[in-house]
């Protein structure tokens, strides 16, 4: 297993998530992406975690770092409250990531490479929908005319990102042949 940024892990394989989708939650908001091409992904993160049930921690070793993980949150949280709770848990080892199935309310299942930060947050996203009553499965995929809005403003950033780089590009050659006419000069 390799190391991860904190807050982020990848899709082994799924029945929601797809093979090499990427997941980064350092931020509030959570971001589904992928790491090898750019791709607008249809899923609407909201709704995503919303549909989490359950997660499972697949090899012994990924238990072993989990349960250090969690022993340090009970820690935190009798020292300090909540905000203790996640300092411990958060404190654990950042180099270590384990495979975890991502339960979802309709029986699919995913396999991710996480993080404890990253599982941290998803067992944080697990407590929430069973104190809120989340049980049923809800749609994830964005209404056909909100995809068709962030579609638009996806393919609109990756023109930019084509212009930015051709501006940049050509600022480039002018210097260059700036500084080649200074040096013959």
């Amino acid at each position: 297993m390799g190391n991860l940024e904190p807050f982020t892990g990848v899709t082994v394989t799924g029945q929601i998530l797809k093979e090499g989708y990427t997941l980064n939650w350092r931020n509030q908001e959570l971001i589904i992406g992928q790491k090898v091409k750019s791709e607008l992904i249809n899923i609407d993160t909201k709704k995503w975690k919303q549909n989490i049930s359950m997660l499972e921690i697949v090899s012994e070793d990924s238990v072993k770092n989990v349960q250090s993980a969690v022993v340090r949150g009970v820690i935190g949280n009798i020292a300090l409250g909540g905000a203790g709770a996640l300092a411990g848990a958060l404190s654990a080892k950042n180099d270590s990531t384990f495979h975890v199935i991502i339960r979802y309310h309709n029986g699919y299942v995913d396999l991710i490479e996480c993080d404890i930060k990253l599982y941290t947050k998803l067992l944080q996203q697990v407590a929430e929908n069973k104190r809120s009553g989340n049980s049923e499965f809800i749609n994830m995929e964005y209404d056909a005319e909100e995809y068709k809005r962030r579609k638009e403003q996806f393919n609109k950033g990756q023109t930019m990102d084509i212009v930015g780089c051709g501006v940049v590009l050509i600022i480039i050659i002018v210097i260059v042949f700036v500084f080649i006419g200074i040096l013959a000069g």
